[in-house]
């Protein structure tokens, strides 16, 4: 895990223009830094990189690296799981390599079998620049999830990429136009990372599952981006339920084996619910009982959001030591954390979960433990979410399977699960628009004619195309770019064994009668699990997520504060980006909740008016306007 930076331009890279991007992502790459300056056919290229050492610790890992070959060069942020695999593969052909890291294979691989088809064997989480210097090409890939960030910007005739948008705006000194679609479509439809553009016009991400190709002897630095991979909705024949549940176990282990390389400590996030727990059981016993694992969880003394029970019923089942970080918020410190990690994390980011986050983060730092396994993904693979229960039942009334929803809906009372949930605030995304509350919009000026980047899916979308959609645009490039920056802000990395793209393939194109079933999500995940674990956690009612007293902080502590930062003075308000009354009216509808149906404004939607100023403020001067 690492950062990047580069610059391909028609002249040589300005002096100091390295090491500046260095300086700033310092924390991504604490181990090693190294700058390099090369000519590729007409352009000249700077590189600087940041090395976290995971996989050989020598001085042999350090980056930008030839291949074996010297034939080439590659500087990567990442961890590709089965190199030991392509590795004995590629000595098979005759390669030799002088590194024990997966960063010479790539290179190697990328030689060997041509970029496209490189990446289609890579298993893991990549973002990389990889230069063919016989051919003077230059291409820049990222994973199929974009687990690993790249952003990329056309500045004075010359391409720049690097690992975070600050890097690029404080490095090259530019000053951009606030995306006010990228605003409308955080205020609106609480959604981010759904397209390339970001909140800063001019930058954009490199989509997941593309590469861009740049040819050295083009009249200008511009890139071709072509596509290597994308999550296919197959119609094979449905598998039995005793062979998904077998499968679904065994690409779940293998991926937690993958996942377990490492020649640093590695840990758990343990959050007490299913699919972390899951990672935890798996990994225990891949290790086996004198195996160095540490479990990391977050718990609280609130008891709305606290899970120390079935953290400690899992460590118990399982004999291992969890190192519990208690989550306090002092009143006067929570604003300025949440404007850092708001800093940290380049945008706005859409609850206090993430902050959360980040401190358990910093945690894993002080208790020494670098690689820790996170289960992000596991609700979009197997529709873990609530949402998903609706959308079925709609699917299987809509195809006139009455008795078959009704059977549902049955499952969901007899279980107690799901329907105890439902909040009118956050599903109001979810329902047609003739039962969903209508919210006034905080919208300004300036947002008038903003399209948003997210175009609605139809109602009629089968629920694995809205899995797909969620995986590739509405739900995982968030939670991914969230949990990028709050790991590397403290040097840590996050891998996630349910993001692995064999088990995302066979999880979401398996029958939805497998994974929502009986009255309960991720059906055939828990039946998978259910030797592993205490049954009240393989067969938990609740669904919390990663929660945090997000409302209690806003209506209490936060709440002088709050009111401030909507005031008419504020810069969000100054830029025409939301209307000071009506987002003073919102707050306070919130803080006095009334009607029949509940509350209408969940905390994110005030969390997300917070959340926007302070990204204004600490951007103002990388900000025009």
């Amino acid at each position: 895990m690492c950062g990047l930076f580069g610059l391909v331009s028609g002249s040589p890279v300005a002096p100091g223009r390295l090491e500046a991007a260095q300086a700033i992502q310092l924390h991504r790459g604490p181990d090693a830094q190294s700058v390099q300056h090369l000519q590729v056919g007409r352009w000249h290229v700077g590189l600087a990189h940041q090395r976290l050492a995971i996989i050989d610790l020598s001085p042999a890992g350090k980056q930008p690296m030839l291949s074996p070959s010297g034939r080439s060069l590659i500087a990567y942020n990442g961890e590709v799981y089965n190199y030991l695999e392509l590795r004995q593969e590629l000595e098979g052909r005759g390669v030799v390599f002088r590194t024990r890291t997966d960063t010479e294979v790539i290179a190697a691989a990328c030689e060997t079998y041509g970029i496209a088809d490189a990446l289609q064997r890579l298993n893991g989480m990549w973002a990389f620049v990889w230069i063919d210097l016989a051919s003077s090409r230059i291409f820049i890939a990222r994973d199929r999830f974009g687990v690993k960030p790249m952003y990329l910007c056309e500045h004075q005739g010359s391409l720049a990429f690097g690992s975070e948008i600050k890097t690029l705006l404080r490095a090259l000194g530019l000053r951009c136009a606030v995306n006010t679609r990228a605003v409308a479509t955080f205020l609106r439809a609480l959604q981010q990372d759904t397209s390339d553009e970001t909140f800063f016009s001019g930058i954009v991400r490199l989509a997941p599952g593309h590469y861009a190709e740049l040819g050295g002897t083009a009249d200008r630095p511009s890139s071709r981006i072509s596509r290597y991979w994308s999550l296919d909705i197959g119609a094979d024949a449905p598998p039995t339920e005793l062979a998904a549940i077998e499968e679904t176990r065994a690409l779940l282990d293998d991926a937690v084996r993958l996942r377990l390389r490492s020649d640093v400590p590695v840990g758990v996030l343990l959050s007490g619910g299913l699919d972390s727990s899951a990672i935890a059981a798996l990994a225990s016993e891949r290790l086996g009982p004198d195996g160095d694992l540490t479990f990391i969880s977050a718990v609280s003394d609130d008891p709305a959001t606290d899970e120390s029970s079935f953290i400690r019923a899992v460590a118990q089942h399982l004999r291992r030591p969890v190192r519990e970080v208690r989550l306090e918020f002092p009143r006067a410190h929570i604003l300025p954390l949440i404007a850092r990690v708001t800093e940290q994390c380049d945008e706005p980011i859409g609850g206090f979960s993430c902050v959360a986050q980040n401190l358990l983060m910093q945690q894993a730092r002080a208790a020494g433990v670098t690689v820790l396994l996170s289960g992000q993904g596991a609700d979009e693979v197997f529709c873990g979410y609530r949402k998903y229960a609706g959308f079925q039942l709609q699917s299987l009334a809509r195809g006139g399977s009455w008795l078959e929803a009704s059977r549902l809906l049955l499952g969901f009372v007899r279980q107690r699960t799901v329907l105890g949930e439902f909040n009118i605030a956050d599903a109001r995304r979810y329902l047609p628009r003739w039962l969903a509350p209508s919210v006034p919009d905080v919208g300004g000026p300036a947002l008038a004619d903003a399209p948003l980047l997210c175009p609605p899916l139809g109602t009629r979308a089968d629920v694995r195309e809205r899995q797909r959609a969620d995986i590739e645009t509405l739900s995982i490039p968030a939670l991914t770019h969230w949990e990028d920056r709050n790991s590397m802000a403290w040097s840590r990395e996050v891998r996630n064994p349910f993001l692995d793209y064999r088990l995302v393939r066979f999880g979401v194109n398996l029958p939805m009668a497998l994974k929502v079933c009986g009255g309960w999500t991720k059906y055939v995940l828990r039946r998978a699990l259910v030797a592993h674990l205490p049954p009240a956690i393989a067969w938990r009612r609740d669904k919390r997520g990663f929660t945090t007293p997000e409302a209690r902080l806003l209506r209490e502590e936060l709440r002088s504060g709050v009111g401030e930062l909507l005031a008419p003075s504020a810069e969000m308000v100054r830029r025409g980006l939301v209307d000071a009354a009506a987002a003073r009216a919102r707050f306070a509808t919130f803080l006095n909740p009334a009607g029949v149906l509940g509350q209408p404004f969940a905390s994110r939607d005030v969390f997300q008016l917070l959340s926007l100023e302070l990204w204004l403020r600490a951007y103002r001067e990388n900000l025009s306007g």
